[in-house]
């Protein structure tokens, strides 16, 4: 499975090469990032909002929500909120766009908005909801305004029709702007994006992690030996500007100024410290450390603690890789 990924990026680069408009990009990329939109979306759609909203390298940083289960609150929610809204405010993002699915129901859909709209890195940017079905149509929901109309238009006259969804693969991915959806030969796999890519371990008090041990548990009863994980650390080898910046930023925490962020990178950093089998102090090796933690993260959750006790689950359940932020060349690790 990773194998096909892998082919499927490097035709991906190749395609892009070839193309002015998305050779410019990545262009663009190699410079560093400086993102606009924070874009919101359920795990299971995350890849093809990408696609659906016709959003290019660099347009969007990202984070994931779980399928039609309300945003928590900042209180309750400190890895989104602390981690990719966090982040993102120091782009000056002007937009905060939360994706749903046309049948999602009401209550979740503007308790959602209204939990991004209080938090205090999204003071300065402006929070709509986009409930949208597979085609593109879609519909505002929250306090709809004017830019808020041409922004969606904007987006709609840019959607393309995205591929069918691999259900059997899960993807956990950094929030960066600059990286593509990987993609399986099935279509587009689920996604986690978050800061670093990282995944924190189960804990009984946490709401946050909970509420992820319940997906892993629904996605895994379908079909289990089937299922895969694949967590993917970014950067460049020898390119500063293409590392990944929570890696960067977890090799110095108390640089940061923001409390709440710093919290999470401190996490990243004391997990990835102790995964890390190379001791490479580099923002590289940061990010394949960070990868490694996620991983044995994954490994306290009661779901999948369960179906590999049970041997339900193939060895290489959990993979992991290594894409490059510019081309979104995928390599395993």
């Amino acid at each position: 499975m990773l194998e096909a990924m892998v082919e499927k990026s490097r035709q991906l680069a190749e395609e892009r090469e070839r193309s002015f408009r998305l050779r410019a990009g990545m262009e663009l990329a190699a410079k560093g990032q400086n993102p606009h939109i924070l874009v919101v979306s359920p795990i299971h759609k995350s890849g093809h909002d990408y696609i659906l909203l016709g959003l290019g390298q660099g347009d969007a940083f990202w984070a994931t929500r779980l399928p039609r289960t309300r945003l928590l609150d900042s209180d309750e929610s400190p890895f989104l909120f602390g981690g990719p809204a966090a982040y993102s405010s120091q782009f000056g993002i002007v937009f905060a766009v939360i994706t749903f699915e046309s049948d999602e129901p009401d209550d979740v859909v503007q308790e959602s908005v209204s939990a991004f709209t209080q938090n205090e890195h999204m003071r300065a940017a402006h929070v709509i909801g986009l409930q949208m079905d597979p085609t593109g149509s879609y519909r505002l929901v929250g306090e709809v305004k004017f830019r808020d109309r041409i922004l969606a238009r904007l987006l709609a006259a840019r959607r393309r029709r995205p591929s069918e969804t691999d259900h059997n693969v899960l993807v956990v991915l950094c929030s960066d702007s600059r990286l593509l959806p990987p993609s399986t030969s099935s279509g587009i796999p689920l996604m986690i994006r978050t800061l670093g890519g990282f995944v924190p371990a189960l804990d009984d008090a946490s709401r946050e992690t909970q509420e992820l041990d319940d997906f892993l548990a629904h996605w895994l009863e379908e079909e289990p030996s089937r299922k895969r994980i694949v967590v993917i650390a970014h950067g460049h080898a020898t390119n500063e500007a293409a590392v990944c910046g929570a890696a960067k930023a977890s090799l110095n925490p108390s640089e940061l100024t923001d409390e709440s962020l710093q919290l999470i990178v401190k996490r990243i950093a004391n997990d990835a410290k102790r995964a890390d089998r190379a001791h490479d102090a580099t923002p590289y090796g940061r990010a394949i450390a960070t990868a490694r933690a996620t991983r044995e993260n994954l490994r306290t959750y009661t779901a999948i603690r369960e179906f590999e006790r049970k041997r339900l689950l193939p060895s290489e359940f959990i993979q992991l890789a290594f894409m490059d932020t510019i081309t979104g060349v995928l390599a395993p690790l």
